[in-house]
């Protein structure tokens, strides 16, 4: 930082570009900083807002119960799973598998 400033001053006066109360590139650097630490500030900011709101958001959604399924859907989901038992040879295993689906979409039904 210091050595760019240094450097730049050593030009500018050597080549009689500027002199040097005129031109003050420490100045300029610091207020180049400033401005880029604002910026991030505010960036940072509206970030944490966004976020706040986002959480309260998904806060309000675990209290809401999920849409469940209509009662059509569930006779629906019934009547082929009694077709395809009918109409295909099953395991042992199929056939118990098939009597626990038949329970489970009946507790729903309720």
């Amino acid at each position: 930082y210091f050595i760019i400033y240094y450097f730049i001053n050593y030009y500018l006066i050597k080549y009689k570009m500027f002199e040097p109360n005129h031109f003050d590139i420490e100045s300029i650097l610091k207020e180049r900083i400033d401005l880029t630490n604002r910026e991030r500030q505010i960036i940072k900011e509206k970030y944490l807002t966004v976020d706040t709101k986002y959480k309260s958001i998904l806060s309000q959604l675990n209290g809401v119960n999920r849409p469940k399924e209509t009662l059509d859907e569930i006779n629906k989901k019934i009547t082929e799973l009694e077709y395809s038992h009918t109409t295909t040879s099953q395991t042992n295993y199929q056939e118990k598998e098939f009597m626990r689906n038949l329970t489970a979409l009946k507790q729903k039904k309720k």
